[in-house]
């Protein structure tokens, strides 16, 4: 971010399809850096001070919907086809609604970022005996099977898993679901 910015202050980019450029990075690099932000502030949130979750009964549709708002933006640009299958149906979950929210936005977050090239995402509800489970699936390369426990501790990344991230992601969907 500083140094697109200081690219712009010195008058290096005159030409106006290579401003948008610079100021789509600045857009994508900010969002990196807020949601970098997020998770360890929500990963603080849920380890210390998991007595302080408000739990009320939640439409499983609608923490589903308000999860994908904060994507729209990046879904539409990165040409992703999202299908939601979360029935209206499904009885609502008693959960925290920051925390489920958050839970879900990593996921989401997760899988455009490791989509490859499918550029596919599936969110699915179903009920399980009496208990509600919602699935995010992307398409790309997957965390191998030996790695799932592994991934679920902070700061810990797939060998596979290219790109930037902070390994914060699942940590947080893991206390969370706990």
């Amino acid at each position: 971010i500083r140094s697109i910015g200081e690219t712009l202050a010195r008058g290096r980019v005159a030409n106006g399809d290579r401003l948008r450029e610079y100021a789509q990075l600045l857009v994508q690099e900010g969002h990196r850096l807020s949601h970098l932000i997020d998770n360890l502030l929500a990963y603080s949130r849920v380890t210390d001070v998991t007595q302080l979750y408000s739990f009320e009964p939640l439409s499983p549709t609608d923490v589903v919907g308000e999860a994908l708002r904060g994507f729209q933006r990046l879904l539409q640009e990165g040409g992703f086809n999202v299908t939601v299958d979360v029935p209206a149906t499904l009885p609502p979950v008693r959960a925290d609604r920051t925390a489920i929210v958050l839970a879900l936005a990593n996921l989401i977050d997760n899988a455009m970022r490791y989509s490859g090239t499918s550029r596919t995402i599936t969110i699915q509800g179903r009920l399980n005996g009496d208990v509600v489970e919602l699935a995010v699936q992307d398409y790309g390369v997957g965390i191998e099977p030996g790695e799932l426990q592994r991934v679920q501790q902070r700061f810990i990344r797939g060998r596979t898993a290219e790109g930037k991230g902070s390994g914060l992601g699942l940590a947080i969907v893991s206390r969370i679901a706990a």
